[in-house]
């Protein structure tokens, strides 16, 4: 599996959201992974040759401090 390409986007609003992407080659196919999060959720997902076959999206937990 090669490596195409990985970069972080920061997507500005109220609350940012941060996402990083990849993407590789293996064989005859193209997958690419999102991984996105902010303070409230997360969430990931993955496309083998453009085709869309996971997604996840869930709360962030909380833990207190003391």
């Amino acid at each position: 599996m090669q490596l195409i390409c990985a970069d972080w986007t920061g997507i500005g609003s109220f609350m940012k959201t941060f996402e990083k992407t990849w993407s590789a080659q293996y064989r005859d196919m193209e997958i690419s992974v999102r991984n996105f999060w902010n303070l409230e959720r997360t969430g990931a997902e993955v496309y083998i040759n453009g085709r869309r076959v996971y997604h996840n999206e869930a709360e962030m937990a909380s833990a207190s401090l003391r």
